[in-house]
């Protein structure tokens, strides 16, 4: 299965929050999930847990790949879009069924390339809560920025040209060109103050976009969240406080 749930076999399932954990890439092992979202802290404290697996990650890679990194997100932009098409379905599909099962409060937090199909997901359906830690926000940006970086072959279009081409090569499955139906308050970013994998420019993306939601720096880079409690105590302050538990 792509999802490990931890759930309490009590009667206030309709009143517990579940969290939906979606990983960063190449982060599938279930072992590493839960170093990273530390499901049984979260259980402990009142909350069910969903880990899932992106498509092409964990028990999920193609076959024949040895240990090379998954194939999601690809340089072919056409695997990208199913990959995360498919990974929209699955966060619906696992929705669905949790609500028919009694989960009455299903919130999102997700970590880099996760966070990033999260704020899709928020997009498009409404969750309690949605946590969002040094998330990637455009795909166009960051192949942009990474390859502007190459020497350019004679005739390649300039900065801004390069820049707008690759954003519209990703447009369709990138959470910047659609309105939240999750309220904007109901969001909250967590970015890395020395984050070398995805740059502040990608947070000031999405602050711009979703001015209402809440966001907050941490120090240290792409792992800063790893590094002190802190972190995992705001965020339990955000997810808000439990129901009759």
């Amino acid at each position: 299965s792509c999802v490990r749930l931890w759930e309490h076999a009590d009667s206030l399932k309709g009143e517990r929050q579940t969290i939906v954990a979606i990983h960063g890439w190449t982060m599938g092992d279930q072992r590493v999930n839960s170093l990273a979202f530390l499901p049984g802290l979260f259980y402990s404290l009142g909350w069910n847990v969903a880990l899932v697996e992106l498509p092409f990650h964990g028990k999920r890679q193609t076959p024949g790949l040895n240990g090379h990194s998954p194939l999601f997100p690809s340089a072919d932009p056409v695997r990208t879009f199913v990959a995360v098409a498919h990974a929209i379905h699955d966060l619906r599909q696992l929705t669905s069924h949790l609500r028919n099962v009694g989960h009455g409060r299903i919130s999102c937090v997700a970590l880099s390339l996760g966070a990033y199909v999260g704020q899709l997901w928020c997009a498009l359906e409404r969750l309690e809560r949605g946590v969002f830690i040094v998330p990637l926000v455009s795909m166009g940006d960051l192949v942009w920025d990474t390859l502007k970086r190459l020497p350019l072959p004679d005739g390649a279009p300039a900065p801004h040209e390069g820049r707008g081409f690759f954003r519209g090569l990703f447009r369709d499955h990138c959470a910047l060109g659609r309105v939240a139906v999750t309220p904007e308050p109901a969001m909250l970013t967590f970015g890395g103050r020395g984050d070398q994998v995805v740059s502040r420019g990608q947070m000031d993306l999405l602050r711009r976009h979703w001015p209402e939601s809440r966001f907050e720096w941490l120090t240290g880079g792409h792992g800063a969240h790893l590094r002190r409690g802190e972190t995992f105590k705001r965020m339990r302050e955000f997810l808000g406080p439990l129901k009759q538990v």
